[in-house]
């Protein structure tokens, strides 16, 4: 199967978290316009959930679906995520009733009661269990995948997500994109080894046509988002040339490009609850002071977080019996 280095997935995580700071930041403290900053900010979850879709079919074609699956979601996605929940609302005491802390953790608030920002885990949590479901029933794996954006329509025409709506809308075909070109990608591969180059172009066009497609009649309707589908669809379409040419543009044992992929999903975590604190605190009045100042305590914040989640897993690992010879 063709895959991406980890540097290489390392950097789009990178460009990724960049640009939804961009958006986050441009909008609180530069004046961006909403058009600009959801460009920014939808274009950087786009790319996590289309390597996340990518990424979840090869792990579910090496190693199945199986109780280590869940147990990996849990360690390396939802544990995070309620670790920096709760430590958030503990130390930043943020009025919240038991109920609605409950929802936010099972990421089943679809109001974002704490954090407006963690409408992502609350749709990856839905393409979670249905990849899961789904790949593990004995089917052919385009019925799966047909099933996958049967469940994304559902999630697209659905009215009971409420502010959480229009981001589902907006974003619930790609992560059934990343799987399917996943599995496409792979089918070539098989056949041929090495497909010619035309005939990865012509699936990555395909796939292209696919979300415009698919774009176009998600947002048809949104007052903000008819103008960025070409953002959008072109962002995709990258993606699926790389992927599709298996380019390996990050070089290999750059240590730095791995320590700062590995960072961004704590900086996705803290991220909107730091621009939080400071409006409550204090309104910046220097649109740089603040940048510098949100930047810097996002980075901190994340590096505290990551650094915290690593020793709870080791702990978490040296209390586990070393396995015994018979």
């Amino acid at each position: 199967m063709r895959t991406l280095n980890r540097e290489t997935t390392a950097l789009f995580k990178i460009f990724a978290i960049v640009s939804v700071v961009i958006a986050h930041v441009g909008r609180a403290y530069w004046g961006m316009s909403e058009q600009i900053s959801n460009c920014f900010g939808t274009g950087g979850v786009a790319v996590f959930l289309f390597l996340s879709g990518y990424g979840l079919y090869q792990s579910a074609k090496r190693h199945g679906i199986t109780t280590a699956y869940w147990q990996k979601k849990v360690q390396k996605v939802f544990f995070p995520y309620w670790l920096a929940t709760i430590l958030y609302v503990v130390l930043c005491r943020i009025p919240v009733s038991s109920s609605t802390l409950l929802q936010n953790l099972l990421t089943i608030d679809y109001n974002r009661s704490i954090d407006g920002t963690m409408w992502y885990l609350s749709l990856l949590m839905i393409f979670y269990l249905s990849f899961g479901v789904l790949f593990w029933a004995q089917i052919p794996t385009w019925g799966r995948i047909t099933f996958l954006f049967l469940v994304a329509t559902v999630v697209q025409n659905a009215t009971v997500f409420g502010s959480c709506g229009w981001q589902f809308q907006q974003n619930s075909y790609i992560f059934p994109l990343g799987v399917t070109a996943a599995w496409v990608l792979d089918l070539l591969y098989k056949c041929r080894k090495k497909a010619p180059r035309g005939v990865q172009i012509l699936v990555c066009c395909v796939l292209g046509a696919g979300c415009i497609v698919m774009y176009g009649w998600g947002v048809a309707d949104q007052r903000t988002f008819s103008s960025i589908n070409a953002w959008l669809v072109g962002g995709c379409l990258f993606y699926g040339l790389v992927l599709s040419n298996g380019l390996t543009m990050a070089p290999k044992g750059k240590k730095w490009i791995g320590v700062a992929g590995a960072l961004t999903y704590p900086i996705y975590l803290v991220e909107g609850k730091v621009l939080d604190r400071i409006k409550a605190i204090s309104a910046l009045q220097n649109a740089w002071a603040a940048t510098v100042t949100v930047i810097l305590l996002i980075l901190v914040t994340s590096i505290i977080l990551y650094v915290l989640i690593q020793w709870i897993d080791k702990r978490e690992k040296e209390k586990q019996p070393c396995p015994t010879l018979n």
